[in-house]
């Protein structure tokens, strides 16, 4: 059993299957350069066929969140850097063909200093569970006009 969670091919396809990716961003402040490494699971969740340069994907990402959520990610990410905790968030993001997700997203500083940090977390796409969630709640409330 110990070898299944040690083999990267068995766990590669976990993250997939679930709609998870993994992505490590470097914030620079010094230099205002942001940068994106991801996964390949990540770049399909991001709906990417190639590895973009890592200041790219950052942009890429950034750009595609929905504008209602952008102030709510950029204060989990300042929260993030100022507690040093892991922190997850949900939000709505613009996937390029699928349109509009919804997104499970959590990180936490790895390092940092000299105003550059380092972060890592997963990106999850919860869009068909946010639905069941949705449909659940107006059936209980259905329920309730009818007793």
């Amino acid at each position: 059993m110990k070898d299944t969670f040690e083999n990267v091919d068995w766990i590669h396809g976990m993250l997939e299957f679930n709609s998870t990716g993994l992505w490590r961003i470097i914030i620079d402040d010094n230099t205002c350069i942001s940068r994106m490494y991801a996964s390949q699971s990540m770049l399909k969740l991001l709906g990417l066929e190639e590895q973009p340069s890592p200041e790219e994907c950052y942009k890429y990402w950034f750009s595609r969140i929905k504008k209602e959520y952008v102030d709510y990610v950029v204060s989990a990410v300042d929260e993030m850097l100022v507690s040093k905790e892991q922190i997850e968030i949900q939000y709505a993001w613009e996937h390029p063909t699928l349109g509009s997700i919804f997104v499970r997203c959590s990180g936490k500083v790895e390092k940092s200093g000299n105003n550059v940090y380092e972060l890592y977390g997963y990106h999850q796409n919860i869009t068909s569970f946010e639905f069941h969630k949705a449909q659940q709640m107006m059936s209980v409330e259905e329920m309730k006009m009818v007793n």
